[in-house]
């Protein structure tokens, strides 16, 4: 009988290939949409911020990043106003 090497391998490898595709796929499917705010709810953050960095207050902040809702939280460092960053302890926001 005849050993077949290395091409009984062969398949073992396209699942693992397939395996990742799936995850990427996965990845995709949880993905959304920027959300657009009125200028009523862009009013409304503007007021907390404000308010949360006069009383020093630590915040919870949910933003979009390419696809996806993150949650940072911590007291807010600086906000800068001219290139649109809200800066925590941890991360850097841009907002727009």
């Amino acid at each position: 009988m005849s050993d077949r090497g290395m091409m009984k391998w062969n398949a073992f490898n396209a699942l693992l290939a397939h395996g990742s595709n799936v995850k990427k796929m996965m990845l995709n499917r949880t993905r959304v949409e920027k959300p657009i705010l009125s200028s009523d709810q862009i009013e409304d953050i503007n007021l907390k911020l404000m308010v949360a960095v006069e009383e020093e207050r630590e915040i919870q902040v949910a933003f979009y990043n390419k696809g996806f809702i993150l949650l940072a939280e911590g007291p807010i460092k600086n906000v800068d106003v001219y290139s649109k960053l809200l800066v925590l302890p941890d991360i850097q926001i841009r907002f727009d």
